[in-house]
């Protein structure tokens, strides 16, 4: 493995990102418009994985919500049926919501993020 390119303490490695996004069928990306809350990207320096479209284990992933990607902390209702998802913003502001999970349309899971202080 190579190290990177640039000669940074806070850009992350080859080898780290390579064990974060194992090559077994899953890809990632950087992303930059995401609307989220205070927890997570607010647009800056994510990594989406596409392979984990999936609320098991709760966790933030990205959405389209209507309207746009939005960036939500999902986690799955156990023992309904049919499955459910509840939506939950870090915003106190908005209140959660639950969606089945054919409407809920996951993008993929935030597995990585940093922004700007």
């Amino acid at each position: 493995m190579q190290s990177n390119a640039i000669d940074d303490p806070l850009v992350p490695s080859n080898l780290w990102f390579c064990r974060l996004f194992p090559p077994h069928g899953r890809t990632a990306t950087g992303i930059t418009s995401v609307k989220s809350d205070r927890s997570s990207s607010h647009g800056k320096g994510a990594f989406l994985d596409f392979g984990r479209r999936s609320p098991t284990p709760p966790g933030i992933f990205v959405l389209h919500d209507g309207m746009g990607l939005v960036a939500k902390r999902l986690e799955h209702i156990p023992n309904s049926d049919p499955p459910r998802v509840r939506i939950i913003s870090d915003n106190p502001l908005y209140k959660p919501y639950e969606g089945s999970g054919e409407e809920v349309n996951i993008i993929g899971r935030i597995r990585w993020f940093a922004r700007e202080m």
